[in-house]
C-alpha cells in the first residue's frame, strides 16, 4: 500500500513538472535567434541605434547574440540571461574633433566607448563588436 501511495505522489509530481516545463513563473525559455539591426533613413537621421545583446549566465564562453527589441524584452525576464543594451552611433564625424566647448566625439571612439562599457558587462562582447564603424555612413 505504500510503494502504491508513493507511485500516485510521484506520477502527480511528474505530470505538475511536465507540465511547466520551458517555465519559470510563466516566463517560457526561448532560444536566442541573432538579429543585426536593419537601418532605415530615420535612424539615420538620429545618428544613434540601439543594439541588444544577450549571453547565458552560466557560462563565460557561451554565445553572444545581437536580437532585437521584441527577443530582448522577453529574455531579459529570463533570470539565465545577460542582457544589455548598447548606444551606438551611425552617423557623425568619423574622428573625434575638438572645440571651444570641448570635445566632441567622432563614430569611431564612441562606439570603442560603448564597446568598452558593454565589455564589463558581457565578457567578450568585443569578439561580436569588433568593427566600431559598422553601420556607420558619412552623410
Amino acid at each position: 500500500m505504500k510503494n502504491e501511495d508513493e507511485n500516485i505522489y510521484m506520477n502527480s509530481l511528474y505530470s505538475a513538472l511536465t507540465k511547466n516545463r520551458g517555465k519559470l513563473d510563466g516566463i517560457i525559455f526561448t532560444h536566442p535567434i541573432s538579429k543585426k539591426p536593419k537601418i532605415s533613413d530615420i535612424n539615420y537621421e538620429n545618428e544613434y541605434i540601439q543594439r541588444y545583446f544577450v549571453k547565458k549566465r552560466n557560462s563565460e564562453t557561451s554565445t553572444i547574440y545581437e536580437v532585437d527589441l521584441n527577443q530582448f524584452n522577453t529574455i531579459q525576464k529570463n533570470p539565465f540571461y545577460l542582457c544589455i543594451t548598447i548606444l551606438w552611433k551611425i552617423k557623425g564625424k568619423l574622428e573625434t574633433t575638438d572645440t571651444q566647448d570641448g570635445k566632441i566625439l567622432g563614430v569611431r571612439e564612441f562606439n570603442l566607448k560603448s564597446i568598452s562599457k558593454a565589455t564589463k558587462r558581457i565578457t567578450g562582447i568585443s569578439l561580436v563588436l569588433n568593427n566600431p564603424l559598422e553601420f556607420y555612413r558619412d552623410i
